[in-house]
């Protein structure tokens, strides 16, 4: 009978000591390194839609190959507009990875970008970053907005600067900007969503990109330990509820602890 308990034990221990392992596989390994490309069209989008990228939250400290993954998928999609949103390198080291990537990027492809608060966080230095920016064909967006022409259309782009760490403006952001046939505005932190409706612009916002919280980056089956500030209610995925559509990307990297459970990491194409 003891010999029976103790093989019981054993048992036990040894299915909770596997278990742990493939928990931990799967957060270390593969929730971290296998990447969604999900893709989204607005109601509003027309036989042609604009094909528009996101890629949110890279947290780059050396190029990786999945980063060159995703640079060759980019090079061989017809991708219209790549925008990045925030949170793409966490210290002033990181430039040298950014830039390696930018470099694997079409070069005719336009792209933006906005800031997040790890550039803030990470003291990188947003005059180098925005020079680097600037060289491979990519504006930043802080506070202010730009238009593109793209498949015979036009489009808006609204960038504010970071909720958390930075002094976003709305009025700033706003200022002068003439409505354009699609309009969209990038957000690092989706919180940002319920200042825009408190103050809803003269316009049509057709939809909101914004990251900043990786899904939760750990997930376990819908209790999440850690939401950063900023997020508020929002934590991934759509939201339309109560005013413009808003999409969360989980994002691609990982902030604090190297861990993906439940929050798998992915690129989101918005069809326009």
């Amino acid at each position: 009978m003891k010999k029976s308990k103790l093989s019981r034990r054993k048992f036990i221990r040894g299915s909770l000591l596997a278990l742990a392992g493939v928990l931990l596989g799967d957060m270390y390994w593969f929730e971290r390194y296998i990447l969604d490309w999900s893709v989204h069209m607005l109601p509003s989008a027309s036989k042609h839609p604009i094909r528009v990228l996101q890629i949110s939250d890279l947290h780059m400290r050396q190029l990786s190959r999945r980063q060159r993954k995703i640079a060759e998928k980019i090079n061989t999609q017809s991708f219209d507009l790549l925008v990045l949103t925030g949170d793409v390198i966490d210290e002033q080291k990181g430039l040298t990875a950014l830039e390696e990537f930018l470099a694997l990027l079409p070069k005719s492809l336009p792209k933006v970008a906005i800031l997040g608060n790890w550039e803030y966080w990470g003291k990188v230095n947003l005059s180098q970053l925005k020079n680097l920016y600037t060289s491979y064909g990519v504006q930043l967006l802080i506070n202010s907005h730009t238009q593109f022409t793209l498949k015979g259309r036009r489009i808006g782009i609204l960038g504010v600067d970071d909720l958390v760490a930075g002094s976003p403006d709305w009025t700033k952001t706003t200022q002068d900007y003439v409505r354009q046939e699609v309009n969209l505005l990038l957000c690092h932190c989706p919180a940002f969503r319920d200042q825009v409706m408190a103050q809803p612009p003269n316009f049509t916002l057709h939809a909101l990109l914004a990251g900043h919280t990786h899904g939760g980056q750990l997930n376990f089956f819908g209790w999440i330990p850690f939401k950063p500030r900023g997020s508020g209610k929002y934590l991934s995925g759509w939201y339309s509820q109560g005013g413009y559509p808003m999409y969360v990307s989980k994002g691609i990297g990982t902030s604090i602890l190297p861990l993906r459970f439940g929050a798998r990491a992915e690129v989101v194409e918005l069809q326009v």
